[in-house]
């Protein structure tokens, strides 16, 4: 499972690939449908969007 890492004003976070799809998944689906974008809609976009939208990007271990 990968992991990623993105920072915001608060902190460092790290999320696995299922947490970001435990999280953000029902959201971001529910938006590409909005958008007319079902075709696209698929837990790997969904992981690409997120670390697009986030700054994530993936890391061998925390603290990396």
């Amino acid at each position: 499972m990968k992991l990623y890492k993105y920072c915001d004003l608060d902190g460092e976070y790290y999320l696995t690939e299922a947490q970001i799809i435990e999280q953000y998944f029902p959201y971001w689906s529910k938006m590409m449908e909005k958008a007319g974008k079902k075709t696209l809609i698929s837990y790997k976009n969904c992981i690409e969007d997120f670390c697009i939208i986030h700054w994530a990007w993936e890391v061998e271990d925390y603290g990396k």
